[in-house]
Order: structure tokens, then sequence, then C-alpha cells
């Protein structure tokens, strides 16, 4: 067992440099990674316990290697605080159309939701999944100016991205066959144009009851099926990225975690606002109340992170994110 756990996790460590589309196998290790890491930890701390050196070292070696190649699964010292009203304040956040279908019995719910982003005023604010009808008038009238993704026709959820700023240019990405999508809105901010993104990559559309009553051939080729999309959207958004001549904020669900490929190629020389200034695991979902990073602010390499915050509050199957940033910085 422990040297499954380690062979698995050396592989994770090459995943997130290769595409594998509908390898769907290889493709899930990336969602495994927390798991094979504590896996390792545990046979490590037994093997040293046995004083058996070889199997101890072996766990030791591959936990070092993966903190190197992945990076870490817990950030243990704190972040900076250091925030001030010239920051530039973002927010992702995915808010399960208000509870409009009502996944969660909580009726409340999605008021709480319009509640929190009402009490926080994010100076930008980006939103997976968001819904009309649930907004009622004056919530959100100290954003003036915004870009929804409005595409009932198309069947696809509605991206939006809300700013206290002049948005002067928007689109959409454009994702092709599938209900997600990618869309971005270029920001006038102090006589500097910043090209804001909403990312929301193909759903896994997994739940831990489906692997106890779906067949698990056609769980294993519709995963195939959503990484394969996946994969796809994030060499569109990357494009765009490169394309793209402003400083540039990425907000998204990428519906995988920060051990992926698609993490990678998204992120490419940006930098992660939790890796910047998080602490702690930096969960923004539960699945089967493990808790994953799915849902990042990624930045501008020439803009300064001063803080990162996840919010613990349950008003979404997602957990809200928010970050300032000294947008100055070069």
């Amino acid at each position: 067992m422990t040297l499954l756990y380690g062979v698995l996790l050396l592989i994770a460590c090459g995943i997130q440099y290769i595409s594998f589309g509908n390898f769907t196998l290889f493709s899930a290790l990336s969602l495994g990674v927390p798991i094979l890491k504590i896996g390792c930890f545990i046979f490590g701390c037994y093997w040293a316990l046995k004083r058996n050196r070889k199997a101890w070292i072996f766990s030791l070696g591959t936990l070092v290697f993966s903190y190197f190649t992945l990076g870490p699964f817990v950030k243990w010292f704190g972040g900076k605080t250091d925030i001030n009203e010239n920051n530039l304040s973002v927010m992702s956040f995915n808010v399960m159309g208000f509870n409009k279908n009502m996944w969660w019995s909580d009726k409340t719910m999605g008021q709480r939701s319009i509640n929190f982003l009402k009490d926080k005023k994010p100076d930008i604010l980006s939103l997976q999944e968001f819904d009309y009808s649930k907004i009622h008038n004056g919530d959100f009238d100290f954003y003036p100016y915004s870009y929804v993704d409005f595409e009932y026709y198309q069947k696809k959820v509605i991206s939006a991205i809300y700013s206290k700023y002049p948005i002067v240019n928007s689109g959409s990405l454009g994702f092709s066959d599938t209900n997600n999508n990618g869309i971005y809105a270029d920001v006038l901010y102090k006589n500097d144009t910043i090209r804001v993104y909403n990312v929301h990559l193909e759903s896994l559309k997994i739940r831990p009851k489906s692997f106890a009553k779906e067949n698990s051939d056609r769980l294993y080729n519709r995963l195939g099926e959503s990484f394969s999309k996946q994969q796809e959207q994030a060499e569109i958004v990357k494009k765009n990225i490169n394309t793209c001549r402003y400083k540039k904020i990425v907000c998204a669900d990428l519906n995988n975690t920060q051990f992926s490929n698609v993490y990678k190629e998204i992120k490419g020389d940006l930098k992660d606002t939790f890796n910047e200034a998080g602490s702690g695991i930096g969960r923004t979902y539960l699945f089967a109340k493990f808790p994953l990073r799915i849902d990042f602010i990624l930045v501008d390499e020439r803009m300064e992170i001063k803080t990162h915050h996840n919010f613990d509050q349950r008003i979404s199957d997602h957990f809200p994110v928010m970050a300032s940033i000294n947008t100055n910085s070069d």
C-alpha cells in the first residue's frame, strides 16, 4: 500500500504538465492528490516508528518531491493583511443560482448570498451560475457597471461581472457544446485598463451518491468527456490571455484542483492569490465533506497581492473567495 500511494502521487506530479484528455484515470488523480499526500504522510510515520528505513525514506522523499512539483496542500503561515483603500478588491463566487432550484433545503440561502454580497461590496465581483430572477431592485445598485452573459437561448448557465469602475469593452469566450462559459470585461481603473475574466469550466457532474447508484462505465465515460472539455476550454482561455496586452485578473471556478493540468494551463505566469497571501487549506468546495480548492483568483505577475480570504459562509455549494490587489506594483 505504501508503494501504491507513493507511485500514484509521483504520477500525479507529472499530470499537471501533460494534457491527458480522455485518459480519465490519469486526469482524476489530480482530484485525489490531497488523499495521496495524507496517505504518504501516515505511512511515513508508521514506517519511521517501525524503523523501516527504506520505507519511510521513500514516503518522505515522495512527499518532498510532490511539495516542490505540486506545491503545498496546506499553507501553515498566515497571509498578508495590510489592505487599504488604494487596493483593488476582487471576489469570485459560484452562487448556485442563488439556490433557485432548491438544491439546498434552506429557503433563505439565496437571499443570504445576496445579503453577503451587499455587505462585502468588492470593487469587482465575478459570479458564476448567476440568476437574474433572484435579484431585486436596488440589490446591486452600488455597481454602476456590469457585463452579464445572458444567453438563455443557448441553455448556458449565466456568468456575470460587476464593477465599480467603467467597463470599456466586454466579450464571451464562446465555449461550445457545453452549459458553461468564460467571459471577460476590460475595466478602466486608475487610468489603466485591466482585463477581468470570469471562467467557469465544465462541471464533472458527480455527486457522492453517484458512486453508489450510477453504472461505473457511464460514470467513467462522463468523467472522461468532462476532463476533455475542461482541457479544450482551458486552451481557449489561455489563447485569449496570451493575446491580451492589458494586465489581467482571472476569477475562475475550474471544477478542478490546483494540482491539475487545466489549472497550470490557465495560470501560466499569473500569480495565485491564495499561494501569495492565503492560509490554511483554502477550501472552496466540499465533496463528501472533503475540502477541495477549485475556485481561484489569478492575477498578473506585475501586480502585488495584498490579501486573500476564503469566507466560511455556507450560502452556496461553493465558498466565496476575495483578494485585494495593488495594481500599480510595477
